[in-house]
C-alpha cells in the first residue's frame, strides 16, 4: 500500500494545580484544537494529585525548572502567548515516519497495545515512546489571572473550582525517555510493538488515550500519533 505519513505535532505541557499561571497553556491547546486535530497533547503535573513517577523522570531529565513550560515535539519551547504558528508551519511538513495503533480492554482492565511503524528510512537511532493519557480529571485549579479583565480566566476565581484537566500522562508503557528501536529496523518494513497494562479502579476507560512518538538521538520527535482506547487508528 502507499502511504503519506502526516505530520501530527507533540506538544508537552509540563504544569501543576497549584500554579496560578499554568491555565494558559490548557486553554492554548484547546484552541490549537479548534485549528487542527494533528496534535497529540501530554500534561506532565508535578506536586499534585497528577504527578507520577515517570512525569518526575522526564522532568528531571529536560530540567524544568518554571511553571508553565510548554514543549513542541519534546525539545521546542513554546513560549507566551502560545500562537498556533510554529506548529502550522509543523504539521504542514512531510514525514517520512507513519504509525498505527490498535489497543483493546480485556478481562475488564488489561489494556493491550500494539503498534506498528513504517519509515521511508532505516529507524536504528530512534526510540519509540508509548504513554497513557486521560482527560476530564477535575482539581480545583490555582488561578492568577481572576482580576485580569484581558484573560480568558477573568472571574473564573482563585482557585478555579472543578477545573477540568485534560490529556494527564497516567502511565508510560516505555521508559519515559523512550525504548530504542530493537533490531534492525529498515526502511519499509513493519515493525511492531506490543504492550500491556493492568488498569486500577482510579482510571476512567472512556476518558483514557494513547500517545506514541518515534524521537531521534536528540529527543526531538519526529512524528506522532494519537488514539482513543478500545479502537483502531490508522497511518493518517
Amino acid at each position: 500500500n502507499i502511504v503519506l505519513p502526516k505530520t501530527r505535532v507533540v506538544l508537552e505541557d509540563y504544569t501543576g494545580t497549584w500554579c496560578g499561571y499554568c491555565p494558559n497553556v490548557s486553554h492554548a491547546i484547546e484552541e490549537i484544537r479548534m485549528i487542527t486535530d494533528d496534535i497529540s497533547v501530554v500534561a506532565i503535573h508535578y506536586g499534585d494529585e497528577m504527578t507520577i513517577s515517570d512525569g518526575i523522570d522526564l522532568i528531571s531529565e529536560f530540567n524544568i525548572t518554571g511553571y508553565p513550560t510548554a514543549r513542541i515535539n519534546r525539545t521546542m519551547d513554546w513560549s507566551y502567548p502560545y500562537n498556533s504558528t510554529q506548529i502550522e508551519s509543523l504539521i504542514e511538513a512531510d514525514n517520512s515516519i507513519a504509525i498505527s495503533i490498535d489497543s483493546h480492554v480485556i478481562n475488564m482492565n488489561t489494556l493491550q497495545v500494539q503498534l506498528r511503524v513504517v519509515s521511508e528510512q532505516d529507524l536504528n537511532d530512534h526510540k519509540v515512546i508509548a504513554y497513557l493519557v486521560e482527560d476530564n480529571l477535575i482539581y480545583d485549579q490555582t488561578n492568577y489571572y481572576n482580576f485580569d479583565e484581558n484573560s480568558y480566566f477573568y472571574g473564573m476565581g482563585n482557585p478555579i473550582v472543578d477545573f477540568v484537566h485534560n490529556d494527564v500522562l497516567r502511565h508510560s508503557f516505555t521508559d519515559a525517555l523512550g525504548n530504542s528501536m530493537e533490531n534492525p529496523t529498515i526502511a519499509l518494513t513493519d515493525n511492531f510493538f506490543n504492550y500491556s497494562f493492568e488498569m486500577d479502579s482510579g482510571f476512567s476507560q472512556d476518558n483514557l488515550g494513547i500517545v506514541v512518538m518515534i524521537v531521534n538521538q536528540n529527543n526531538t520527535a519526529i512524528n506522532s500519533q494519537f488514539s482513543k482506547i478500545n479502537s483502531f487508528k490508522d497511518f493518517n
